[in-house]
């Protein structure tokens, strides 16, 4: 760098004493003649021969920047690194890189993983190791279980923006109007070896909402005769609109709740889950972009549950029981 700003000013100090031999203007700077023929090109084009760097412009990431990502990222964690840089570009009228991005998050504890479960409670521990121990004998062939699920178009991946490894609660996801209407939850209830048909409700359902769809639809599709098969039951999970007083009420009486409630925080114990987890991967794959579509693609994984993989489930059903016993309550990978 000294040595170019050496030859700049000696070349300077002749051209200006009037020397135009370039050749002996190149041996007094000790440089080539290509150079000092470069030098005399840029002189004549007004060029003063000054380096001209780039320009920082690299921008700061602030802690106002900073909280900014953190409150975007509360809203959608799981969107990426690319999007979230196109979002502060938007917000703060700069440019900013997905690498850099994923720096700052980093730093700021983040990272991009499949989230784990917040951790359980002693006292949740303990009721699932008292649920477990009343059903080691229960003769899983004559359970039903049965739940709610909502299904959209959100096409994210199970990778979420977490920290330190523990999916803590987060804001629900901001989606447009047309993404609320298209949101499909549907009832349905399964068996070792049949399955329900699949039942609606709205995206804000209520108790009473439940109930008619049980008593119209989903009871009369599997048959079920309360004074018939006194020895099966439902296995339904702690939602609180589960609890409400009708519907525990409707529970009884059709003899749908007989062994009581899954224990709190237990997606692992509860087979329809896993039932879930296989639909909502199918109809991602189906990529759907409308309601109907939406919809199609739900009815053809529902009827592409084939009795194998439900008799798979309730047959897994003592080991899940077992490893609760044997963890103390702890959760299991199912």
């Amino acid at each position: 760098m000294v040595r170019c700003r050496e030859t700049r000013t000696t070349f300077w100090c002749l051209f200006r004493a009037g020397e135009r031999d370039k050749k002996k203007i190149a041996n007094i700077c000790g440089v080539s003649v290509k150079t000092i023929s470069r030098y005399f090109k840029m002189v004549e084009q007004g060029d003063d021969l000054e380096p001209h760097y780039a320009k920082h412009t690299k921008y700061k990431f602030t802690p106002q920047i900073r909280r900014s990502m953190a409150q975007i990222l509360a809203q959608n964690p799981r969107k990426s690194a690319i999007w979230l840089a196109g979002q502060l570009d938007q917000r703060w009228g700069e440019k900013f890189s997905p690498s850099g991005v994923r720096k700052v998050l980093t730093e700021m504890g983040y990272h991009h993983s499949v989230p784990k479960r917040t951790n359980l409670t002693a006292e949740n521990k303990m009721v699932r190791l008292l649920w477990a121990n009343g059903h080691i004998n229960t003769d899983w062939r004559r359970v039903w279980s049965f739940d709610e699920s909502y299904f959209n178009l959100d096409p994210s991946s199970g990778k979420v923006w977490v920290k330190n490894n523990v999916y803590h609660r987060v804001a629900r996801r901001k989606l447009t109007n047309r993404q609320e209407k298209i949101s499909v939850c549907i009832v349905v209830a399964i068996s070792h070896n049949a399955k329900s048909d699949i039942c609606y409700l709205e995206s804000n359902w209520r108790p009473e909402d439940l109930i008619n769809v049980l008593r119209d639809s989903l009871l009369p599709s599997i048959r079920w005769d309360a004074s018939v098969r006194r020895c099966k039951s439902f296995l339904l999970d702690n939602d609180g609109r589960h609890h409400n007083r009708q519907l525990k009420e409707f529970l009884d009486q059709n003899g749908l709740i007989r062994d009581g409630y899954l224990p709190s925080n237990s997606p692992d114990l509860n087979p329809i889950e896993n039932v879930f987890g296989i639909m909502k991967s199918f109809v991602q794959k189906l990529s759907p972009s409308n309601e109907q579509e939406l919809r199609e693609a739900i009815v053809t994984a529902w009827e592409g549950l084939s009795v194998e993989t439900l008799s798979n489930l309730f047959e897994s059903m003592p080991i899940r029981v077992n490893k609760v016993i044997q963890t103390s309550g702890e959760r299991i990978r199912y």
